[in-house]
C-alpha cells in the first residue's frame, strides 16, 4: 500500500494560489494518486516525467497546466509532494538538491 504525503513547502505554496489553480493541482494530485494506486495509466493531460533517481529514491513531474508542475519523490512504498511551480522554477528546485 502506498502511502502519500506532503512537504511543508509543498503546502506553503499551494495555499498562496488562486483558487483555481488549486482546483487544477487537486485533479493533478487525485490523477497521481490513481497512477500508484492502479494499474499504473497516466491520464494523456498528465504527462509524467522521471527527472532524477538514485537507490533511495526517484523524483517525478506531473504536468497541472501548460505552465505549471508538481514534483513528488517517491522511496519504496511512500509518494511526497514536494513542490509546484513553472518549467524554470522545478529546474532550479532540482539542481538545489
Amino acid at each position: 500500500m502506498i502511502r502519500f504525503s506532503y512537504r511543508g513547502s509543498f503546502l506553503k505554496i499551494f495555499h498562496s494560489l488562486d483558487k483555481t489553480v488549486q482546483q487544477l493541482i487537486l485533479f493533478t494530485l487525485g490523477e497521481v494518486r490513481s497512477y500508484y494506486q492502479s494499474e499504473r495509466k497516466v491520464s494523456y493531460g498528465l504527462r509524467v516525467k522521471k527527472l532524477y533517481a538514485n537507490r533511495k529514491e526517484q523524483i517525478f513531474e506531473g504536468r497541472v497546466n501548460l505552465s505549471l508542475r508538481v514534483l513528488w519523490t517517491k522511496k519504496k512504498d511512500e509518494v511526497q509532494f514536494t513542490f509546484i511551480g513553472d518549467h524554470d522554477e522545478v529546474r532550479n528546485f532540482i539542481k538545489g538538491l
